[in-house]
């Protein structure tokens, strides 16, 4: 069975979810996304855990889309 996932407008997503899980989920996928280039670009064996520092309020209350987003985390090294 094949699925075709089409294109939701920004402004329909927001409707149907809530501007807030779209704006924790963008967080999460910034961050993720971030810390795996980092992880990579740096060579490290990292575990795929990792804590981010701030409060999920804390980024909330400093993210604006397009705009630097700035971060903490912690990354286990797996030493191997």
């Amino acid at each position: 069975m094949n699925l075709v996932v089409a294109q939701v407008p920004k402004e329909v997503a927001l409707h149907l979810i809530g501007p807030s899980k779209v704006k924790k989920a963008a967080i999460k996928k910034i961050i993720n996304r971030a810390v795996a280039e980092y992880v990579e670009k740096e060579n490290l064996d990292a575990s795929k855990n990792l804590k981010v520092l701030q409060s999920y309020e804390e980024l909330e209350a400093t993210f604006e889309p397009g705009k630097e987003f700035c971060f903490d985390t912690a990354v286990h090294l797996t030493g191997s």
